[in-house]
């Protein structure tokens, strides 16, 4: 599942990734998502780190404290990247860290790895 509220950001990763087998759901917040997440098994989620209504932090709070998302990979994708941020993220839980803009290559390669 793709997270982020820039329709444009969703569709280019969408494009992306459905190459290369990657079947996308997308939500533009993360309230929409985690309406998803109740209705549909989603192997992995790749979320915004700012959003509006719940934005990634929150989201991936929901998620760990959720059992039956608990285990769901979370990668955060942010362009706001200081040493700070992406220790929150990690203790909080997230599978992985993400630079905006990602290449193609790296983002494949790192769902890749992470799904098997």
């Amino acid at each position: 599942m793709i997270v982020d509220d820039s329709r444009g950001v969703r569709n280019a990763l969408t494009l992306m990734l459905s190459p290369r087998g990657f079947d996308c759901v997308q939500a533009e917040n993360g309230v929409r998502a985690l309406e998803v997440l109740s209705a549909e098994h989603i192997d992995a989620v790749l979320t915004d780190l700012h959003m509006p209504e719940l934005d990634g932090l929150e989201l991936l709070g929901f998620m760990r404290r959720d059992a039956a998302l608990r285990d769901t990979p979370v990668f955060v994708l942010t362009g706001d990247w200081h040493e700070e941020a992406v220790d929150e993220l990690e203790h909080a839980g997230a599978t992985g860290v993400l630079r905006k803009p990602v290449s193609r290559d790296l983002l494949v390669a790192t769902l890749q790895e992470c799904l098997g």
